[in-house]
């Protein structure tokens, strides 16, 4: 090591003899050395790429320029697009519309029952909204009062100059509302002061009682099964001019009950006394009640109630219309809540101010209960 310091520092010595321009010429000559070489491998690399470049073919060619004249969007289409949207905007309902209605089995409309039937349409009631089974009572004035009102008037024409007509009030199956009708419709005629008789032939299942407010004590089974008198089972109600026989305790054998002999002698003394008699039986559908009293009536009314009576119910109407088992067949369609059913006695005239007043013998009533002077008297 001290003899290669020593040669350094010879060399060294040597070095700081030469001249400071010979010095700086050696550092120039070093710093070209260094650029020739870096510029030289530069322009080597530039050949290459520009030899690559050259080899290098395209695949296409332009034959005609793009002209903004003829071009035109490719997408969206938007005729096309209103056009698809239209035509799923019609079909998908309409499909919709047809599988529910290939699905329902239900009554919609008066078109529904009369591809099924032959049988008259008497009326139309319409959708009670009083949450009371006794409207025709409590609101005489009200739109579902005038559908009972055009009900009497066409029973006029089943009727005619009968002196006391029976009318028998049933049902396909339960829950179309007989009842309801039966109740309002007695309840209808008996405000043209006629005396009418409600009877509660609904043995098995008797509600007649329930919406008169009355009891159920001495009724029809005890009359049948000579347990009670006439007497006994007929008793006024609440409302005027009519009256009422309830079914009474339920019996073991009802269809026995009725189709015995009483039956009929209850009937003929019950027309001597009252001008009309209206009877609640069970639902025909179920029970054959209503078919052993058809030698007794004048009119069987049935029942059908919108959106829950079947088609195959009707179907069974239909037979029993075709066959003549029961006289006088008439429907009535219940429950319609669709506004503008076409039918008389819903809705009508009450835009124009009817409806608001009703008429009773010897008063004019307005819609509020209170008395109008004029215009009605017993003359």
């Amino acid at each position: 090591m001290n003899n290669v310091n020593q040669r350094i520092a010879s060399v060294e010595k040597e070095l700081g003899r030469l001249p400071g321009t010979e010095r700086s010429l050696i550092g120039i000559q070093r710093k070209f050395d260094l650029n020739n070489s870096v510029y030289t491998y530069l322009l080597e690399r530039r050949a290459e790429a520009g030899i690559a470049k050259a080899s290098q073919i395209t695949d296409n060619r332009i034959i005609d320029e793009a002209m903004t004249q003829n071009s035109s969007r490719v997408k969206p289409k938007e005729s096309r697009n209103y056009l698809t949207a239209a035509l799923l905007g019609l079909m998908i309902p309409m499909l919709l519309i047809v599988v529910f209605d290939l699905l329902n089995n239900k009554i919609i409309g008066r078109n529904d029952v009369e591809r099924i039937t032959k049988a008259p349409i008497i009326g139309y009631i319409s959708h009670s909204e009083y949450h009371i089974e006794d409207p025709v009572a409590e609101k005489p004035g009200s739109t579902l009062a005038e559908s009972f009102r055009a009900v009497r008037t066409s029973l006029a024409f089943y009727t005619g100059q009968t002196k006391c007509p029976v009318l028998i009030v049933s049902s396909p199956v339960s829950g179309e509302g007989k009842t309801f009708v039966s109740v309002n419709l007695a309840t209808i005629i008996s405000m043209m002061n006629k005396k009418v008789l409600i009877v509660g032939l609904d043995l098995r299942k008797p509600r007649v009682h329930a919406i008169l407010k009355a009891g159920n004590g001495n009724g029809m089974s005890q009359y049948l099964s000579n347990s009670a008198t006439f007497e006994e089972v007929i008793m006024p109600t609440e409302i005027d001019n009519l009256w009422f026989a309830p079914s009474g305790p339920v019996p073991p054998n009802p269809a026995e009950l009725i189709g015995s002999p009483k039956m009929g002698e209850f009937i003929a003394r019950a027309r001597n006394e009252f001008d009309a008699i209206i009877i609640d039986t069970p639902p025909v559908g179920i029970v054959t009640d209503a078919l052993l009293l058809s030698q007794l009536a004048n009119v069987t009314l049935f029942v059908v109630r919108q959106r829950y009576t079947t088609r195959g119910s009707v179907q069974l109407l239909d037979e029993i219309y075709r066959k003549g088992e029961m006289s006088n067949v008439a429907l009535l369609i219940n429950d319609i809540s669709a506004s503008g059913y076409y039918g008389y006695g819903l809705r009508y005239g009450y835009s124009l101010g009817y409806g608001n007043r009703y008429y009773d013998p010897g008063n004019y009533y307005t819609k509020g209960g209170g008395k109008s002077s004029g215009y009605y008297t017993n003359d």
